[in-house]
């Protein structure tokens, strides 16, 4: 079953994740089982990540994955950008109230 989450800006369109975050701007999607996908691509967003790791460049990335588009990379690191700031904000945040 797939179903439509609003997404919150621009740079979050393209995106695809697992769960049932209603913050998280994706679409839902069985066929990679749970795993965060780039919408309509079926390409894992691990596999990014694994590129990135490795030192190589996004257009690295795009040339070996000619699906996924770049404003949908940009988008997931956007949005991972901003959850990992988030994340340690409120960390911080709950740290001094200790």
């Amino acid at each position: 079953m797939e179903r439509q989450i609003k997404a919150r800006t621009d740079y979050t369109a393209g995106i695809m994740k697992s769960g049932s975050d209603p913050d998280f701007p994706a679409r839902l999607q069985d066929a990679q089982r749970g795993t965060p996908v780039f919408e309509g691509t079926g390409v894992p967003v691990q596999t990014l990540l694994n590129y990135l790791e490795a030192g190589d460049s996004i257009d690295d990335f795009l040339e070996g994955f000619p699906s996924v588009k770049r404003q949908q990379v940009i988008a997931f690191l956007e949005e991972a950008k901003l959850r990992l700031t988030d994340d340690i904000v409120r960390d911080t945040i709950e740290k001094t109230r200790r």
